[in-house]
C-alpha cells in the first residue's frame, strides 16, 4: 500500500473534483456515434488505409477530452495530480495493476 492512500482517502474533495466527476466519466467512456454513412466511408478509408478506424478516434478523442478537463482542475488540484502521476510513472505497470485491483 502507498504511503499516501489515507491522504487521498481523507481528502474533502477529490483531487478531480465532484464539479466536473460526471464531464471525466462521460469523456472517459465516450464512445462516438457514427450514422450509418459515416460508417461506411470510415470502412471504405480503413481499408485503403488513409485514416485512423473509429476505434484510434474515439481513443484519440477520449484522450483530448480527458485532457482538456485536466486543464480545468483548480490549479492545487492540478499540481497535486501532476506529482501522483510522476510519482506513479516511476513504477512498472506489473507492480501497479494489483495494487489498483485490490481496492
Amino acid at each position: 500500500m502507498f504511503p499516501f492512500t489515507a491522504f487521498f482517502r481523507n481528502l474533502p474533495e477529490p483531487v478531480m473534483t465532484f464539479r466536473l466527476h460526471e464531464e471525466f466519466i462521460s469523456a472517459a467512456s465516450k464512445v462516438l456515434q457514427f450514422t450509418h454513412n459515416q460508417t461506411k466511408q470510415m470502412q471504405l478509408f480503413t481499408k485503403v488505409s488513409l485514416s485512423p478506424s473509429p476505434e484510434q478516434e474515439t481513443r484519440v478523442q477520449r484522450i483530448s477530452d480527458v485532457h482538456a478537463l485536466v486543464h480545468r482542475l483548480p490549479p492545487a488540484n492540478f499540481r497535486v495530480l501532476d506529482i501522483l502521476v510522476s510519482h506513479l510513472q516511476g513504477y512498472p505497470n506489473d507492480y501497479l495493476r494489483p495494487i489498483w485491483n485490490s481496492h
